[in-house]
């Protein structure tokens, strides 16, 4: 069609040079070329846009999906901050409130607190200096202690200990999150061990073995640290030894001269002696 309208623009000069004919013949031939031209041109340009579009929205959903593998969010390193607080680099930090930053409440567990937090005051509240090695897995955490024990806890252990130890504070903060994980490898051990003649029945049972009551001793043992337990005086503590002190039906940590009773500071004075000479655990 673009042909034929050049051929009507070409017959429309030629008689333009005719003296016979008309004047308005010419303007009516050439009002006719533009017009048709313009029309190709119009039909031709929206065509192509329309072709442009098409291709871009095939080549679109290809482009996009370069982009998704970048956003996947790393797990492993979320659920690792949720369990445990604290890196192999930075081990020996003491807590800052040992007292105040998670103590008992009603469960019977106060000899696991109380080795718990003599071993934060003397390792640091960070497990990696507790125990000899933790290494990050799939599903949980392999843990060699000092003494060679070796064990494996999941996850879901952690989260069931944490529920079961029932620990107070009087906010969150990093050495609450680590006594839980002790807390928690501390039942995982007396499930192995079936503490109590009942503790392997299950990981529950492992946990209400540790609210129960326990022994002098016990606890730290279940922590790895048997190696650096040595009986203590109340002079020792006095003088400022960590460790445990037990006076007869209560298990408490000893820090400085002070001893922690339910989150509360109380200082030991040699009116003591009588209640606490012969059940005292120091850490070396």
């Amino acid at each position: 069609m673009l042909v034929s309208s050049v051929n009507t623009a070409a017959f429309g000069h030629a008689r333009a040079n005719d003296a016979v004919i008309s004047p308005h013949v010419l303007p009516s031939a050439n009002a006719s070329a533009p017009t048709g031209t313009s029309e190709q041109l119009s039909r031709l340009v929206g065509e192509l846009e329309r072709l442009l579009a098409l291709l871009s929205a095939r080549l679109k959903p290809d482009v996009d999906s370069t982009t998704v593998p970048a956003q996947v969010p790393d797990n492993r390193t979320i659920r690792r901050d949720e369990f445990l607080k604290g890196t192999p680099a930075n081990t020996g930090i003491k807590p800052g409130d040992i007292f105040k930053d998670f103590y008992q409440l009603a469960e019977g567990n106060c000899v696991t607190i109380s080795a718990i937090k003599a071993a934060m005051m003397r390792f640091g509240h960070n497990p990696y200096g507790i125990y000899k090695t933790i290494e990050d897995t799939d599903s949980g955490y392999r843990i060699v202690m000092r003494d060679g024990f070796k064990l494996h806890i999941t996850h879901d252990e952690l989260k069931q200990a944490k529920a079961g130890a029932n620990f107070g504070t009087d906010r969150p903060n990093d050495v609450l999150v680590n006594a839980h994980f002790l807390y928690a490898v501390s039942a995982k051990r007396a499930y192995l061990e079936n503490n109590d003649g009942e503790a392997n029945k299950s990981f529950a049972a492992a946990i209400r073995s540790l609210n129960d009551g326990e022994y002098p001793g016990q606890a730290l043992r279940r922590l790895g640290l048997k190696d650096f337990v040595a009986p203590a005086t109340l002079q020792d503590f006095l003088n400022g030894a960590i460790g445990t002190v037990n006076s007869g039906f209560h298990s408490m940590a000893a820090v400085g001269g002070f001893v922690d009773s339910y989150g509360h500071k109380q200082p030991l004075d040699n009116r003591d002696a009588n209640r606490y000479a012969a059940a005292g655990l120091k850490l070396l």
